[in-house]
């Protein structure tokens, strides 16, 4: 159900797969329980967001559970917009690598 919403994470996260499929653990947030549109992944030392836009509810909570005291990376779709990304990144020292 979620792996759809991953799909314009390029190139495949080996992490994010084995997560989705269940062998690797992760903690697992939706914008909605039913027929999420979007969803973030945290695990290990990195972070997925994928689907839609995600609210800005959604991406400040993502926001407070990424570390402030180590280095992170954080997965998302291209197309995400300034103001998202500005909402995610609040507070923290980031790079965008590409």
């Amino acid at each position: 159900m979620l792996r759809p919403l991953f799909s314009a994470l390029k190139p495949r996260q080996l992490h994010l797969e084995s997560v989705l499929a269940g062998h690797s653990s992760g903690r697992v947030f939706v914008d909605r329980i039913e027929r999420p549109r979007a969803a973030a992944i945290v695990a290990g030392e990195g972070s997925h967001i994928g689907g839609e836009c995600p609210t800005d509810t959604l991406l400040g909570a993502i926001n407070s559970l990424l570390p402030r005291d180590q280095h992170t990376a954080i997965f998302f779709p291209p197309d995400l917009p300034s103001q998202a990304l500005g909402v995610l990144a609040d507070g923290l020292y980031m790079r965008r690598a590409v």
